[in-house]
C-alpha cells in the first residue's frame, strides 16, 4: 500500500513538473511572438515613413519643375516682347526715312510743276509750230500726270484708316495689329514714292519737251 502511495506521489510530481515545463515553453513562445510582432510593426513604420518622404520629395520636385517652367515662360515672353519691340522700331525708323524721301520728292514736284506750266505756255503760244501731234503728246503726258496725282490722293485716306486702326490696337494692347498697321503704312508710303517719281518723270518730260 505504501508502495502504491509512493508511486502516486512520484507520478503527481512528474506530471506537475511537465505542466510547469509546458507552461514555460508556452510563455517563451508567446514572448517570441510578441517580439516578432514588435519587429513587424517597426518595419511597417519605416515603410510608411519612406513613402511619406518619397511623397514629399515628389511634391518638392513638382514645385521646382513648375517654378522652372514659369521662369522659362516668363523669359520666353520677354524675348518675344524684345523681338517685337525691335521689329516695331525698325519699321518706325523706315517710316521716318520714307517721310523724308516723300518730303524731298514733293518739293521736287513743286519746282518741276512750275517749269512744266511755263513750258506748256510757251508751246501753246507758238501757234505756228504747234501741231496736232504736239497737242496729242502733251495730252498724253498731262494724263499720266493726272493719273499719278489721283493715285497719290487716294493713299492719304488709307494712311488715315491705318492710323485709326492702330489707335484702337494700341488701346487694346494688340501688338500684332500695331505691327500689321505699321507695315501697311509702309506699303502706302512705297506707293506714294513710286507715284511721286512718276509725276516727276511726267513733269520732266513736259519741261524738256521739244516738238520734232
Amino acid at each position: 500500500m505504501k508502495k502504491i502511495i509512493s508511486m502516486l506521489i512520484t507520478f503527481c510530481l512528474v506530471m506537475s513538473s511537465a505542466a510547469v515545463f509546458a507552461e514555460a515553453e508556452t510563455t517563451e513562445g508567446d514572448t517570441s511572438s510578441v517580439v516578432n510582432s514588435g519587429t513587424a510593426t517597426t518595419g511597417e513604420d519605416e515603410t510608411s515613413t519612406n513613402i511619406k518622404k518619397a511623397d514629399r520629395q515628389a511634391v518638392r520636385a513638382e514645385k521646382q519643375a513648375a517654378k522652372a517652367q514659369k521662369i522659362a515662360v516668363k523669359q520666353g515672353n520677354k524675348a518675344q516682347k524684345d523681338a517685337l519691340r525691335a521689329e516695331l522700331k525698325a519699321v518706325k525708323d523706315q517710316m521716318k526715312a520714307n517721310r523724308e524721301i516723300i518730303k524731298g520728292l514733293s518739293a521736287q514736284v513743286r519746282e518741276l510743276h512750275k517749269k512744266a506750266v511755263v513750258r506748256i505756255k510757251e508751246i501753246v503760244k507758238d501757234k505756228e509750230s504747234l501741231t496736232q501731234e504736239t497737242v496729242d503728246e502733251l495730252k498724253d503726258m498731262l494724263a499720266q500726270l493726272r493719273d499719278a496725282r489721283v493715285e497719290i490722293a487716294g493713299t492719304r485716306g488709307k494712311i488715315v484708316e491705318e492710323c485709326l486702326d492702330m489707335g484702337i490696337a494700341k488701346k487694346n494692347k494688340d501688338a500684332e495689329k500695331i505691327k500689321n498697321g505699321l507695315n501697311n503704312v509702309l506699303d502706302v508710303q512705297k506707293t506714294r514714292i513710286q507715284k511721286l517719281n512718276s509725276i516727276i518723270e511726267a513733269l520732266n518730260n513736259i519741261s524738256g519737251y521739244k516738238a520734232e
